[in-house]
């Protein structure tokens, strides 16, 4: 991006907006996890799978 002509603020602005995205998609994958727990839809030995299917 530096090489693009693109400023410090504007690279730093640009990545604290994905990683603030991201921290906001894994919230709402941890409450529906924990949603399926309280509903008894999945077991503990169910989700020790799950991350690496999840970020394939």
């Amino acid at each position: 991006m530096r090489e693009e002509g693109v400023d410090e603020e504007q690279i730093a602005a640009a990545f604290f907006v994905d990683i603030v995205r991201q921290r906001l998609q894994l919230a709402a994958v941890i409450e529906a996890l924990l949603d399926f727990y309280a509903e008894d839809q999945l077991r503990a030995d169910e989700d020790t799978y799950m991350p690496s299917v999840a970020w394939a």
